[in-house]
């Protein structure tokens, strides 16, 4: 009997099928906006340098339109 309510105890303290369905499902949907957002700006970063535009004047056009950093911007803006 002992080792059947240890088993149940160990069994409480461990995620379930469905919180762990969900978890990777929320981790997928995070992944997918992350990749999107870097699709954007790549493409954005593209048309930018196509009318002229200096990569200081990208990153902080893309920086401002996205709400995120200079230097998380940069990173991206270099990668293209």
């Amino acid at each position: 009997m002992n080792d059947q309510s240890d088993q149940k105890n160990s069994n409480a303290n461990s995620p379930s099928l469905d919180e762990l369905l969900k978890e990777a499902r929320q981790d997928g949907i995070l992944e997918g906006r992350l990749k999107e957002r870097m699709t954007g700006i790549r493409l954005l970063t593209m048309a930018y340098r196509q009318l002229g535009m200096t990569d200081a004047q990208i990153i902080e056009r893309i920086s401002t339109e996205y709400h995120i950093s200079t230097s998380e911007t940069t990173l991206y803006v270099y990668s293209v």
